[in-house]
């Protein structure tokens, strides 16, 4: 993937100019703070980022504060390779997850989804009254980089009504992409491969996952993905995740020394969307 710069606006910066760069709102992940969040019935997962440099040793913890909680965290980098995923291997209570002194291995933006293990790969519905609250605390890498408020990672840009051919690899299994949305557009995303089990993860501008899909139809043993007919919350850059299913297992664990991912060329289609397509923001493999 060739590396974009895309600018974050943070809550306290004026809104930007229509020829100034679109912005994604994810909240910032700061060295040695602890952030507090919440899983609620319709999102079920939380992306957060932060900037890292290449050797930077950084420990993640998610650690749930209702016992319904079963936190599952994946650390992924600024070209979508899966720098670590985890489960169950934190101390502090039974179930909370741990990702304990990992190198970064290149500099740029990381990414971490803060979900539970029950909903990494799909969306199961439960009582809306619920609040799945957490406390995820990150530690270990250089953040000067963060005063300036840009984000570096690679990305492809989706315009409605485009098909765009992508590969999920071993090395990179998130292929990212980022599109423009108006506040009630009715979207559709498809993602289409003939060698594996795809799925897509779209989150909303504050990094709220807000749709998930694995199979169109299992009956049918169809494992292409779709979200259809999805209104959206808000005007604003909205992230995508084109991937296999088991991406999060793109690299062994000490669990785990069998790699379940598989990946391969597919092809992703966006409809529907009606913002203005970011300009010279579109980056490929």
């Amino acid at each position: 993937m060739l590396a974009v710069i895309i600018t974050l606006l943070l809550a306290a910066m004026p809104i930007l100019a229509q020829d100034e760069a679109p912005v994604l709102e994810l909240p910032i992940l700061a060295s040695g703070t602890t952030t507090e969040g919440v899983l609620l019935a319709e999102t079920q997962a939380q992306l957060y980022a932060f900037n890292g440099t290449e050797g930077d040793t950084v420990t993640l913890s998610m650690t749930q504060t209702v016992d319904e909680l079963d936190p599952f965290l994946v650390l992924l980098g600024p070209a979508g390779q899966v720098v670590a995923s985890d489960d169950d291997s934190g101390t502090t209570e039974t179930f909370s997850a741990l990702i304990d002194a990992v190198s970064l291995p290149v500099t740029g933006t990381y990414f971490v989804v803060a979900t539970s293990y029950e909903y990494i790969d799909n969306f199961f519905e439960f009582d809306a009254s619920v609040q799945l609250t957490y406390e995820l605390t990150v530690e270990g890498f250089v953040d000067s980089a963060q005063v300036e408020g840009t984000l570096d990672y690679a990305a492809g840009q989706l315009i409605s009504d485009s098909a765009i051919t992508g590969q999920s690899t071993p090395e990179e299994p998130v292929y990212f992409y980022t599109f423009m949305g108006n506040a009630q557009d009715v979207i559709g995303l498809t993602l289409e491969a003939a060698e594996f089990d795809t799925v897509l993860h779209l989150f909303a501008p504050g990094g709220q996952r807000i749709a998930i899909n694995d199979d169109i139809d299992t009956a049918a043993s169809n494992f292409n993905s779709a979200i259809a007919g999805l209104e959206l919350p808000l005007d604003g850059q909205y992230f995508v995740f084109a991937t296999d299913v088991f991406f999060y297992d793109a690299v062994p664990t000490a669990s785990n020394d069998t790699l379940i991912f598989s990946g391969g060329e597919f092809t992703i289609t966006l409809t529907g969307a009606t913002g203005e397509p970011l300009a010279d923001r579109t980056s490929t493999k």
